[in-house]
């Protein structure tokens, strides 16, 4: 199993990143979409009684869905610092 310290967000920095989702590894009920380049993920909620399959690249139904292990994303969000 990998273990990851994040919840998955993509830094949305390279093009292969645009108009791509990318699983929350935090919560399975939603996923991160990348619009435009440069810009934050957004953070999308599936349907009721469904689940972001990696796998699919979209929502299923939660009786369909299976473990995977992560992928991390191509770029992360830069790290703001705190004052």
């Amino acid at each position: 199993m990998v273990r990851i310290e994040d919840n998955g967000e993509p830094g949305c920095k390279t093009s292969a990143e645009v108009n791509q989702r990318f699983r929350n590894f935090e919560d399975p009920t939603s996923y991160w979409q990348c619009g435009l380049q440069g810009e934050p993920a957004k953070a999308v909620r599936c349907e009721p009684n469904k689940l972001y399959s990696d796998e699919e690249q979209k929502c299923i139904f939660w009786k369909n869905w299976h473990w995977m292990d992560p992928k991390e994303p191509p770029s992360r969000p830069s790290k703001t610092k705190t004052k």
